[in-house]
């Protein structure tokens, strides 16, 4: 069999370069607000102990609204780190609000490479959303930011 027909390997994927592409999120693209809605979903249900315990339809109808009307908000951004050589291939993603951070996720194989640092340039005030993960990045990486999930839309 042909090397190349496996697909990439771990050292093609670290030699890749990534870009981080930006864009409105009530005007993000069908694949990528997909995406978006899946990974925020699930991450943020199996990764926060108290929201997994939520029954899982009433979970999943009334957070997919709540993803949404964040998403609407006149100045929220959503950051997409992409493969350069594939745009279909996400790192991970950030969405976020001036200086409001809602949901930030790099893909387990992909951390520590600074990827998170690249989708959120920005000085973080607050936090809308903490994982277990999350929480350790909040007290090493962002301790002046406060913990607020009810922040309203920002003006």
């Amino acid at each position: 069999m042909d090397p190349s027909e496996v697909g990439p390997t771990v050292e093609t994927l670290q030699e890749s370069s990534y870009k981080v592409i930006v864009e409105l999120g009530s005007t993000l693209s069908g694949a990528y607000r997909n995406m978006v809605y899946s990974k925020w979903l699930r991450r943020f249900r199996f990764g926060n102990d108290y929201i997994k315990l939520i029954d899982s339809d009433a979970y999943y109808q009334a957070y997919t609204s709540y993803i949404t009307s964040i998403l609407n908000r006149e100045y929220t951004v959503v950051r997409l780190a992409i493969l350069t050589d594939d745009p279909d291939v996400v790192l991970g993603f950030s969405v976020s609000e001036k200086k409001t951070l809602h949901f930030c996720v790099v893909n387990p194989f992909n951390r520590k490479q600074g990827i998170a640092k690249s989708l959120v340039p920005f000085e973080v005030e607050v936090i809308t959303h903490l994982t277990k993960t999350g929480l350790t990045i909040w007290n090493n990486k962002m301790p002046k930011a406060i913990f607020n999930p009810f922040q309203e839309e920002q003006k």
